[in-house]
């Protein structure tokens, strides 16, 4: 699924537990720090929310320029 900043894809956490999560990748060249900032409050906001059908935040961090996010939905 394409998002504005990105791609989310669904996939399988297999450690340290098993659970369905999203993966969510900034597209290349969209790094800026207007970009970056917003997948910061992005993933802050998230974290901070507890609702059912709300995905809960697992991860997120850079890796070599790639920057992502792992959130498990309401079924995870």
């Amino acid at each position: 699924m394409m998002s504005s900043m990105g791609e989310v894809y669904r996939a399988e956490q297999r450690s340290p537990i098993r659970r369905q999560v999203a993966l969510k990748f900034i597209k290349l060249g969209m790094d800026s720090k207007a970009v970056l900032a917003r997948f910061e409050a992005e993933r802050q906001a998230l974290a901070l929310m507890d609702h059912p059908h709300i995905a809960k935040v697992f991860d997120a961090r850079t890796d070599d320029a790639l920057f992502w996010s792992c959130a498990g939905g309401p079924t995870s």
